[in-house]
């Protein structure tokens, strides 16, 4: 039993097995060949270029100096931007005046400001996973694997690696705190993830398993 199929570049119908019907396109090595093969003329020269469609498909010129004459009769697209005067601006960080030719890309004085900022930036309030505390989702997921034991607090399953769970997630306003993140085990994990675990619950069952731990107040904040 064959399947028939179309040539892709000579449009005749040619017959396959049909474990090889989902992947056949041409009827012989020279059609695959010919369509994947690319000509065309040079913007400058005319001369002929040749080959795979897949890497000639955007090439303008047949070579580097068709390229060089095409720049020189079109100067105007590689003019370079040059500044004519200098703008005086004030830099958001310090408050200082400082005066630059770049006046569309230059936003900061000096490094050291633009750090000051980006630092601000990556831990301070304006950064998204900022929930009024010091740490990120990051750090207080690996703050709680250290400090909390390796067991779900809802089964007390410790087969393997538990996951720290915020009880009311950053997104609805919960907070990156000790106070905030559970160890659950990966299949209550889910369930919490997808709202089937009431909040109540999680925090009951923080004060049962956590309370008890003695943990250092300055982690919590």
């Amino acid at each position: 039993m064959s399947v028939s199929i179309e040539c892709k570049q000579c449009h005749r119908t040619f017959s396959v097995p049909p474990y090889r019907a989902s992947k056949a396109k041409f009827c012989s090595r020279e059609c695959k060949h010919a369509f994947m093969t690319i000509v065309k003329s040079c913007e400058v020269c005319g001369g002929t270029i040749r080959g795979y469609r897949s890497r000639y498909a955007r090439q303008r010129f047949c070579s580097h100096a068709c390229r060089s004459v095409w720049q020189a009769r079109n100067p105007s697209l590689f003019a370079k931007r040059v500044a004519t005067t200098r703008v005086s601006k004030v830099c958001p960080t310090c408050g200082e005046t400082f005066e630059s030719w770049r006046a569309n890309e230059r936003i900061y004085c000096s490094t050291a400001c633009w750090h000051q900022v980006r630092k601000y930036h990556v831990m301070g309030s304006r950064h998204p996973l900022w929930r009024g505390s010091k740490r990120t989702s990051i750090t207080i997921r690996n703050l709680a694997t250290r400090h909390f034991p390796n067991r779900c607090t809802l089964c007390g399953w410790s087969e393997a690696s538990c996951d720290a769970h915020h009880i009311v997630p950053t997104k609805d306003g919960g907070e990156n705190t000790l106070a905030n993140m559970i160890m659950l085990c990966p299949n209550h994990h889910r369930i919490a993830w997808e709202g089937k675990i009431a909040t109540k619950t999680l925090q009951e069952s923080w004060h049962d398993n956590y309370d008890s731990l003695n943990l250092d107040p300055s982690l919590f904040t």
